[in-house]
């Protein structure tokens, strides 16, 4: 009995560190809930006075170059950061066929590489819209050929997607859009 108690005794020390251990482990897991549920918090009061509105219904000719325009609208009483746009990939083309592409923007923007749902763009700097204010942001499309696109001659195609925006404190806002490219003969 006396040496179970010494080996007890010499494993004291192992036992006070596995105990100081868990407790700090359980005090950063507790500190991260709690930070996660502060941005959580953060992100669902600013997202309620934030408006995306767009200017995204249009007929072009194939081949031709067209702006797509959004404006967003900050209610809050705190700036918001823009960090990237994305262009639904469906929008853009689908089956080996290319609908349009993504020419320029405005802000400046550099493509991510990204390519899951959405081609993903980085602005070159961070895009700050102020308190109680309005950001612009102008995107230039090219229509493909009717080749590349794969339509019959003499023809009017629609193509419908969504324009994503992905704010600081993981907040996105999202647009529809619909284009309607002309195919000539």
């Amino acid at each position: 009995m006396k040496t179970i108690i010494n080996i007890f005794k010499s494993l004291q020390p192992i036992f006070l560190i596995s105990i100081i251990v868990l407790v700090l482990a359980a005090i950063f897991f507790s500190y991260d809930q709690y930070a996660t549920f502060k941005e959580n918090k953060l992100a669902d009061s600013l997202t309620g006075n934030l408006v995306l509105k767009s200017s995204c219904k249009t007929i072009v000719n194939e081949g031709a170059k067209f702006d797509l325009k959004f404006t967003l609208e900050n209610k809050n009483n705190v700036p918001i950061k823009v960090e990237q746009f994305g262009i639904d990939q469906n929008f853009l083309g689908q089956n080996q066929r290319k609908f349009m592409d993504l020419v320029s923007s405005s802000p400046k923007s550099i493509r991510d590489g990204s390519e899951n749902q959405y081609l993903l763009s980085n602005f070159q700097s961070v895009v700050e819209v102020a308190a109680s204010s309005k950001k612009d942001f102008t995107f230039t499309m090219q229509a493909a050929t009717r080749t590349k696109a794969g339509a019959k001659p003499a023809t009017i195609l629609v193509y419908k997607g969504k324009v994503m925006f992905s704010l600081e404190h993981g907040i996105t806002a999202e647009a529809p859009c619909e284009i309607q490219i002309r195919y000539s003969k």
